[in-house]
Parts: structure tokens; C-alpha cells; sequence
């Protein structure tokens, strides 16, 4: 990886479907904040540092814009990142701290329009596409940091590559010349492609967009057949420490000796499993039901697991809707298992499939990871738990984040996400369903057994 010159970066390959341009990653982290005295010190600090955060890293300040032939490319806009900053101790627009705390950090309290730079999906917003924006929200009691990520630039890996860097620098700390050597790659030759002899097969079958009505999800992805019914919402639920065990311990007892899953395999098995459970009563009998998990495809690559630009793939599975309910959850977490198992995995050869495929195509727009997903009965999840943003300070004073939240944002059903992990080990899941299926899921016992509704 060597450092981009001057900026006028190119993006991944992967950053070149349309539908992921205008879209951000959002996340917020919250921090309790009784010192009222101290906001122009932390808006100083944090300031500063994104200044300094850019000094080794230009694009971060950058914005997308698409230059000939409609390939998009990162060229200047600010100094720093765009900073907001937002007080609503007076303004019944977001509860206080102690009642966030209370409530377990909800959706239903944490409004992207109130504490975010930008929506979610931001393709009817005119203006710069920035590359990284910073929102704080000093509330009552607390402060609320919320930030987002260009997502045709970087991935959440890439995202906490940047937030771990800014922690650093606004702990004092100075930015390593290693640090800056991954922080900035020459996107664009970072993946190898196929040869001229790859012929595309069914490996990307899953990713070809039909032509049939076409919408952007949550994932930045256009989707087939995807449907938003207005009674969808967004909620989460907390998975305990001890419930994750518990979960887990149940899930192995099913499983061949010898066999390995991870935590992350066993719950994603669960969410399948009960939330088809809980469809059962308006889909067909005949039903397939998918799930595409995202991937880290990184170190099936060869990349630095710190390499900080858009570099996952899916893995899908397929299971009959009458029979997934009551499958040993084992069997579906092994099945989850082997996609990303190095031993058994094909991640590598799909990922460079794809790649090369969007190289090839004029119409990048053909393309998609969740091309194969309907939304109204198949699922798409993204497991943030392994990315440790519970250490970040940011030299604020005012210790570690108390919750790392999602905020809430257009419904798009079928979407759910996996919160980073809680130093205890807690985990929120949130989920995107339709209203109806949400007060199922909430009442089935499998799951009630392990997962925690707040809303």
C-alpha cells in the first residue's frame, strides 16, 4: 500500500455501484456528560484533532464526485471533516441522558434527523458528498458523538480503522508512519483481479440484478423485488452476557464433535431461525428463505485487517421456510460456519469473481451484493460486534462510551444489524420488520428466552 499523492483518489472496485454513492454508515456513540463547563474544551479537542486526523490522512476531508464517464473519485472539499455541533439540553428533541441510560439506548430515542450530519441515505440531498462527517450532541447529561462514513468509500472496518485513529490523536498519541502507510492505499490496485480466461458462472448468480424494480437498501445495495410496507420499524433487543452463553452452549450441544462455531454464528442462527418463525403466517408454504451475511473479506485477500476502504462480500444461504424454524440451530450455525471457515470457504475466489465482473461492466449498476434478497421475506445482517469501539475516550474526560448505538433511520425491511460488542459482552441486535412480525418475534419463547426488547 503507498500513499495517494495528491487527492484525486480512486475508490475499491466495490465503491462503483451507483446505488452506494450518497450513502453513509452511521454510528453513535454515547457518553455520559455532567460537567456543562467543559463543551468548548471537548468541541476544541475534537476539532483540532480531526485536523490533525487529516494531515495524515486527505481524503477524509474529501468529497465524491464523479468525474468521466460517471466513475466517481475523491477530490478536495474542506480542511477537516465537516464538525456540527448540536446542544439540546432545552429541546424536547432527544431525552436526557439518565433516561437514555434507562431505556437501554433505543431506537425509538435516537433519531438520525436529530443527532446525525446526514441521513442514512442521502441520494435526494443536494450538496458535497463528503467522504467522513462528525455530529456532537451535547443533551442533558450527557453527549452524544455520531459519525459518519461515506459507504462507497470505506466499510465499517474501514470506519473504525479512522475512529481509532482519531482516539489516538486526541489521546496525544502521534500517528505511526505505518499507520499512515495503510490509512492511505492506492484503492484501485489493491484487489487482483481474475484473468481473461474467468468466464462469469454462478458464483455471481447472487449478485446480478434482474431487471425488475430496483431500490436502494439500507446496505447501499439495489435489491430485487425489495419492498418497505409503511408498518416496518426498526427496534432493537439486548442480547445479555450470560443469554449469549447460554445461546451458545445450546447451540454447540447440537453439533458434531469437534465442531466450532463462533458466538456471532449462534445468534445469527437464532435471528434467522425466529424472525422466519414469525413470518410463517403470511409466507407462502413452498418459501425459500435467504439470509446474506456480510464478510470481512480481507484476510481471505491477503489485505491488512486495518485496510480502511470497501472490502466485504456476502455469504448466502437458503433453507425451506416450514422446515427452518425447527432446525437444530447447530445445523444452521455449521452451515454459516463453513462459508468462512479459511478451510472451506470459497470468500476469496467469489470476492475477486465479482470484482472482476464490475470491471468489466459498463453498467456497474448490474451488480449488487443482495441482488438475490427480497426483503418482505429474506434477511440481510451485518455483525458490527467485533469492532471494539467501547475503548474510545477521545482524551474527552469523560471515560468510555455507555452505549455504541445505530441511529434511526428510514425503514428498510429485512435489514439487521449486530452492534459492536460491550465490554461485558453484551450485544444489541436491531432488526427491520414489519410491525406485525416484530410483536411476533417479541412474544416467541425461543427467543424471549435470550433476547431482551427496548424498543
Amino acid at each position: 500500500m503507498g500513499r495517494t499523492p495528491a487527492l484525486d483518489a480512486h475508490l475499491d472496485i466495490f465503491g462503483n455501484q451507483p446505488p452506494l454513492h450518497k450513502l453513509y454508515t452511521q454510528v453513535t456513540l454515547c457518553y455520559g456528560l455532567r460537567d456543562t463547563s467543559r463543551d468548548s474544551d471537548i468541541v476544541q479537542q475534537l476539532s483540532q484533532s480531526l485536523e490533525h486526523l487529516t494531515i495524515s490522512f486527505p481524503w477524509i476531508a474529501g468529497q465524491v464526485i464523479k468525474v468521466d464517464n460517471g466513475v466517481p473519485k475523491i477530490r478536495p472539499l474542506d480542511r477537516s471533516p465537516h464538525f456540527v455541533v448540536k446542544d439540546y439540553r432545552s429541546s424536547a428533541s432527544i431525552p436526557s441522558f439518565d433516561k437514555l441510560k434507562e431505556a437501554s439506548f433505543p431506537f425509538s430515542m435516537l433519531n438520525e434527523s436529530v443527532i446525525a450530519p446526514c441521513p442514512t441515505l442521502s441520494h435526494t440531498v443536494d450538496g458535497p458528498v463528503a467522504v467522513f462527517l462528525v455530529q456532537a450532541n451535547f443533551i442533558d447529561g450527557g453527549l452524544l458523538l455520531t459519525f459518519n462514513a461515506a459507504h462507497d468509500v470505506m466499510d465499517l472496518v474501514g470506519q473504525g480503522f479512522l475512529l481509532s485513529m482519531l482516539d489516538k490523536i486526541c489521546n496525544g498519541a502521534s500517528i505511526s508512519e505505518e499507520e499512515e502507510f495503510i490509512g492511505n492505499p492506492q484503492r484501485e490496485t489493491m484487489l487482483s483481479l481474475l484473468d481473461e480466461s474467468y468466464q462469469p458462472g454462478p458464483e455471481i448468480d447472487p449478485q446480478r440484478i434482474t431487471p425488475v424494480d430496483i431500490q436502494v437498501t439500507p446496505e447501499g445495495v439495489a435489491s430485487q423485488n425489495f419492498q418497505s410496507p409503511a408498518r416496518s420499524d426498526w427496534e432493537y433487543f439486548i442480547f445479555s452476557p450470560s443469554s449469549l452463553l447460554d445461546l451458545k452452549a445450546h447451540v454447540s450441544s447440537t453439533l458434531p464433535s469437534g465442531s466450532f462455531i463462533s458466538t456471532d454464528d449462534a445468534l445469527t442462527a437464532l435471528v434467522y431461525a425466529r424472525l422466519t418463525a414469525a413470518r410463517l403466517y403470511r409466507l407462502p408454504p413452498t418459501s425459500n428463505i435467504a439470509i446474506a451475511r456480510a464478510v470481512d473479506a480481507r484476510r481471505y485477500l491477503g489485505l491488512h485487517d486495518n485496510y480502511p476502504g470497501l472490502m466485504h462480500h456476502m455469504t448466502y444461504h437458503t433453507f425451506p421456510a416450514k422446515e427452518l424454524p425447527s432446525l437444530p440451530l447447530g445445523d444452521i450455525a455449521l452451515d454459516f460456519r463453513r462459508a468462512v471457515d479459511p478451510a472451506t470457504s470459497d470468500v476469496a475466489f467469489r470476492t475477486r469473481a465479482l470484482a472482476t465482473a464490475l470491471d468489466r461492466a459498463e453498467a456497474k449498476s448490474k451488480f449488487s451484493f443482495t441482488a438475490c434478497i427480497d426483503g418482505s421475506r429474506d434477511m440481510m445482517l451485518s455483525s458490527w460486534s467485533k469492532v471494539d469501539w467501547y475503548d474510545l475516550s477521545f482524551g474527552l474526560c469523560l471515560g468510555k462510551p455507555e452505549a455504541v448505538r445505530r441511529p434511526y433511520f428510514q425503514c428498510n425491511e429485512g435489514i439487521i444489524y449486530f452492534m459492536p460488542r460491550r465490554k461485558d459482552g453484551e450485544i444489541a441486535v436491531g432488526i427491520c420488520a414489519r410491525k406485525e412480525d416484530l410483536d411476533s418475534l417479541r412474544t416467541d419463547k425461543e427467543w424471549a428466552r435470550y433476547g431482551r426488547w427496548i424498543g
